[in-house]
């Protein structure tokens, strides 16, 4: 634990509170461009900079579906708002680049990495291709995740990785909030469920 100690949470957590003193900051109005770029290697370098690039050019629509997001951190429903508010500014990225958020998986990341930005502890990050793939391997098969609207896929993930954490806590294992939480299922993801 002291290697993940090391290795994750601490380095999660400082560019997490980084971060959203950055954001929070934006907000007030005291910057005119949010940062997003300060070192947190969650998403993607190229998501990032396309969303930088988004906000840059629209910064009154990000300030407006940052606010919305942010207004409920427990049932999601600035999740799927977040999106509806920023749609338009994916004209300022080239068409290839506005694939990269077509999907339910890549816009449920984004809205799940400005989530665990507003508070790590709480708030697991989702990605598809680890933390989503180990929770759904330790869940029957047939129970897919509700993907029909990114604030379902949310709620759902989370769900399932608190009560993952319970049963891990109960075994003895010990993590102490989500930060850890998501740590374990991406170590598992890594060394289980390559392919």
């Amino acid at each position: 634990m002291a290697q993940l100690d090391a290795e994750e949470r601490h380095y999660k957590r400082r560019g997490a509170a980084a971060t959203r003193d950055a954001l929070e900051s934006f907000l007030r109005g005291e910057t005119e461009e949010p940062n997003i770029q300060i070192e947190l290697n969650l998403l993607d370098w190229r998501m990032k900079d396309d969303l930088s690039s988004m906000f840059i050019h629209h910064p009154k629509l990000f300030r407006e579906a940052l606010t919305a997001l942010w207004a409920d951190q427990i049932t999601f429903k600035g999740a799927d708002l977040f999106w509806s508010i920023i749609d338009p500014a994916l004209n300022v990225l080239p068409a290839t680049h506005q694939k990269r958020f077509a999907s339910l998986n890549a816009r449920t990341s984004v809205v799940s990495y400005f989530l665990f930005v507003a508070n790590p502890q709480h708030h697991p990050f989702y990605r598809a291709s680890f933390s989503a793939k180990a929770i759904q391997a330790l869940y029957d098969k047939s129970e897919g995740l509700d993907r029909r609207t990114i604030s379902g896929l949310l709620q759902d993930f989370v769900g399932r990785c608190k009560h993952v954490q319970a049963l891990w806590q109960e075994e003895g294992l010990p993590l102490e909030d989500m930060l850890d939480t998501q740590s374990a299922l991406y170590i598992l993801a890594q060394e289980h469920f390559k392919g």
